[in-house]
């Protein structure tokens, strides 16, 4: 290991000191010409042939440094910096015919970014809570219904209080609609939710505190809210004087005690949550009697957490009798037939809460998935269309790769030059089409009905792996065909004809772009009637 670690320095220094290594490689060696030129010449040999005689025994300098470098440094990795910047100076050279097909590739691949991005926001991405694939989501299942996630409060209540296989559990619900804030009158959106939601799902207060389950004992009692950052940013400017002012909800004064973080949204992705307060507000914030003690309404989501070691299985199998003895507890004495017949179908579903409650997931994730499909084909159009182009580019190097062929280039050292030229193009139009995707994002969002505040766009690691592969696979898709048709030359004839000199194919880079920004357009004409119509 520490052999390793010692060959992997000394390369590491070769590779940033090289200037300086090589100047104390060519010192070295004229050094032993010299002295060995001073032993001929005090064997008596004439200055002239002592020189000759010397550069002739110490052998070809130029090899020599050649293999003094293999050894040292990293042959390949000089290999690939000699083709990028190879690749600037043919994109310098013809600076149209660059722009043209990197703007191409920037819409391409941006359309693509976007779309990804919003499946993978609404989708794929886990809830910025603590181990969120511990959490799932509870359903009642019976004759009535294939999935109720509504729970009455007094189950609820049992449930914290006595399971054996959560480490804990929440629970949340809308507010009544005509919810305002009388500082300005703007309508908001919120959530009444249990004391230990902040607590249970780990999440820490950008200022101020949250909600505790001392906040969540007694009804109407502790009058208190909290805002999300992005309701306090746009709302009240971000002012750190917050905590402690006093806002009327409903006619209700309730004093804020706290902000979300950044990244928390809640735990449906796609909804924007501007206010939570304790779900002993319930009838105050409803305007209506109290339901918390009710055990027929069933309004509450429920979410779990997995205690250490309990499966979803074990947690169903343990929570069954405790729901099917709360649905018996609260019908007469002697039920009906159909009663029975629902008490023996009903079974408790846990979903996995790790992405969240994917209400827009669920309603436009087969429109993106199609959307999707719709933006690669565009790319590949586009790939297909930039790879006739550099074909038609190529026949103007022909001279160019016969005389490298026959001074001793091997093609695939030409074929991977030449690739080495399409990657870069498709990786500068990946690093355009992230810019484009973003400013694409911003539109799709709105036609999907969420507000933009309330989806995390943030590029991750996810989005920039596909951008990255999706950029590297479209240049080696564009790139390869023309790298092995230019490379299939016959010197000979090739030198003896005149050199003819053809530019870049502007008019055809420029249909292209146009076909690529067309398509681009399209698509999202597409994806709008798309995410406007009824779901899959």
């Amino acid at each position: 290991m520490s052999n390793w670690l010692r060959e992997l320095w000394r390369r590491l220094r070769f590779f940033i000191q090289r200037q300086q290594f090589e100047r104390d490689l060519e010192e070295e060696m004229q050094l032993h010409k010299e002295l060995r030129q001073e032993e001929y010449r005090n064997m008596g040999i004439d200055q002239d042939s002592a020189q000759h005689k010397a550069n002739r025994q110490f052998g070809n300098v130029t090899l020599l440094m050649e293999v003094s470098r293999e050894m040292w440094g990293w042959r390949s990795i000089e290999n690939l910096l000699q083709d990028l910047r190879y690749g600037l100076r043919m994109l310098r050279r013809s600076p149209g015919f660059a722009a043209a097909v990197v703007f191409s590739l920037a819409l391409g691949i941006g359309a693509n970014t976007a779309i990804f991005t919003l499946i993978n926001a609404l989708l794929l991405r886990v809830l910025p809570v603590r181990d969120p694939h511990q959490l799932v989501w509870l359903e009642k299942a019976n004759l009535e219904s294939s999935g109720q996630p509504s729970l009455p409060y007094p189950f609820y209540r049992d449930l914290r209080d006595h399971n054996q296989v959560f480490s804990g559990v929440v629970c949340y619900s809308n507010m009544a609609p005509g919810l305002r804030v009388y500082a300005g009158a703007e309508r908001v959106s919120g959530e009444l939710v249990s004391g230990n939601y902040f607590t249970a799902l780990g999440v820490k207060p950008y200022i101020g505190r949250l909600l505790t389950p001392d906040d969540d004992k007694v009804p109407g009692a502790e009058r208190v809210a909290v805002l999300s950052y992005g309701f306090w940013d746009r709302r009240f400017g971000a002012d750190p004087g917050i905590v402690g002012k006093v806002l009327h909800l409903n006619n209700v004064p309730m004093t804020v005690i706290g902000v979300t973080p950044p990244a928390f949204h809640g735990l449906n992705v796609g909804s924007s949550v501007d206010i939570r307060v304790p779900m002993m507000m319930q009838a105050e914030m409803w305007g209506a009697e109290s339901i918390l003690e009710s055990r027929g309404d069933w309004w509450l989501n429920v979410v779990g957490r997995l205690g250490p070691g309990a499966t979803r299985t074990q947690a169903e199998a343990a929570l069954l009798p405790m729901l099917i003895g709360y649905m018996r507890a609260n019908q007469e004495a002697h039920p009906t037939e159909y009663q029975r017949r629902v008490f023996a179908s009903t079974r408790v579903l846990l979903r996995p809460m790790a992405r969240g409650e994917q209400g827009l997931g669920r309603r436009f994730g087969q429109s993106l998935y199609v959307l999707m499909a719709v933006v690669g084909a565009v790319l590949l159009i586009a790939g297909v269309n930039i790879a006739n182009l550099l074909l038609a580019r190529s026949a103007a190097r022909e001279r160019e790769i016969a005389i490298r062929l026959a001074i001793g280039a091997g093609r695939g050292r030409l074929i991977r030059q030449m690739l080495t030229e399409s990657l870069l193009i498709a990786t500068l139009g990946g690093m355009l089409g992230i810019g484009l995707a973003y400013w694409g994002m911003r539109i799709l969002i709105s036609y999907l009905g969420a507000a933009p505040s309330s989806v995390d766009l943030t590029p991750d690691l996810h989005v920039l792996c596909f951008t990255f592969v999706i950029s590297i696979l479209t240049g080696i898709l564009f790139g390869l065909a023309p790298a092995l048709q230019s490379t299939r030359v016959s010197v000979s004839p090739e030198l003896k004809r005149a050199r003819i000199v053809v530019g870049p194919n502007a008019p055809a880079a420029r249909k292209t772009s146009g076909q690529c920004a067309g398509g681009f357009v399209a698509s999202a004409a597409n994806g709008r009637r798309l995410v406007r119509a009824e779901p899959i």
